[in-house]
């Protein structure tokens, strides 16, 4: 009779091969979850932080000229409040917030510093010539003058924006 042969080559084949097939299965099924989570990871930073850009330099140019190149960049302007300013002339833009060069989110708005230029101070003529039709702001103002303001002194009145009630008692006699 014969015998039944037990092959060890054979059995240690079939235990490789069981081996082989469940360590390719863990593997590729850590791959694909590693590559999932990751891919998780980049969708939803860009569905958080959404789409970026960079903000240009604003300063020196009009409020429309900003508007203009911020909608280019999905951008909103905003001219949050006005300064007087003896090197930028008015119209024009001082500063921004967020400063150039940082990153915003698209449909976002950017605050501007606006200009009101040099601050201009009125004259003694223009005041002078905005009152001629009115009788007393020209007394006012003649008596505002050093001259005005002696003569009334002298005549113990007091003039609208020349002397209060206390400084005219003050210089009486």
């Amino acid at each position: 009779m014969r015998e039944a042969r037990f092959d060890p080559v054979e059995s240690d084949r079939k235990q490789v091969s069981r081996f082989s097939l469940w360590s390719s299965i863990i593997l590729m099924a850590a791959i694909l979850a590693v590559a999932g989570i990751v891919s998780a990871l980049t969708a939803m930073r860009f569905a958080i932080r959404g789409r970026e850009v960079a903000i240009p330099p604003l300063a020196g140019k009009t409020a429309d000229e900003a508007k203009e190149i911020l909608s280019h960049n999905g951008l909103l302007l905003k001219v949050s409040t006005s300064r007087f300013s003896s090197k930028v002339p008015e119209g024009h833009i001082l500063d921004q917030i967020p400063p150039s060069g940082s990153r915003l989110k698209i449909n976002r708005t950017v605050k501007v510093l606006l200009s009101l230029g040099e601050r201009r101070f009125p004259s003694a003529e223009s005041r002078r010539d905005e009152s001629a039709g009115c009788p007393a702001h020209a007394i006012a103002a003649q008596a505002c003058s050093w001259e005005g303001a002696v003569r009334s002194h002298f005549r113990r009145r007091t003039l609208h924006g020349c002397l209060s009630g206390a400084e005219a008692r003050n210089t009486r006699g």
